[in-house]
């Protein structure tokens, strides 16, 4: 779910950018809709690694995606999730580090552990696949494949075509929040 001023100002930002889910065959194509965010984004949007500050008054999602436009992989996963759950696609924000074969070479400290450089620090958007009962990180930033570790999105699980929608325009929006 999203707070009720963050679901309309993301509401508001699916309608003016014409944002909705492909739906084929009364089922929610996930992949073609996640596919839809991120081309959105990285067309409107550039990497920057010193945005302008997020004014305190207002949604940080519309702010990114209609005055800033740009930011660095906080800015491009918030802003996808919060338009995925817009659309009813469960969808969570994840931050972590994608560590490289070469992040393995450094030296141990006396308890084992290798110090990992913050620049390997990211941040991206799961979807929930329900056929396959799994969370699907989904790559939103643009370059970051490029950037760090040449991650490949292709070579990580995809989302199946598998959310059904009911026949019924009350039930559909149900159905869809109801994961």
């Amino acid at each position: 779910s999203l707070p009720d001023n963050t679901r309309q100002a993301a509401e508001a930002l699916c309608q003016q950018y014409k944002l909705q889910p492909l739906i084929q065959d009364w089922t929610m194509d996930v992949q073609q809709t996640v596919d839809r965010v991120r081309n959105l984004l990285q067309s409107q949007c550039r990497y920057s690694l010193s945005p302008k500050t997020v004014p305190s008054n207002v949604d940080f999602a519309t702010y990114f995606l209609n005055e800033s436009q740009e930011g660095y992989c906080v800015h491009f996963a918030t802003t996808a999730t919060v338009l995925l759950r817009a659309m009813g696609i469960p969808a969570r924000y994840t931050e972590g580090f994608v560590l490289v074969p070469s992040d393995f070479s450094g030296t141990k400290d006396e308890e084992g552990y290798i110090s990992i450089k913050d620049e390997r620090a990211h941040a991206w958007v799961e979807v929930y696949d329900p056929t396959q009962l799994e969370w699907i990180p989904m790559e939103v930033t643009p370059g970051f494949s490029q950037t760090i570790g040449q991650v490949d999105q292709t070579k990580l699980p995809q989302p199946t075509s598998s959310i059904p929608v009911s026949s019924e325009p009350e039930s559909s929006s149900k159905a869809a929040s109801s994961f």
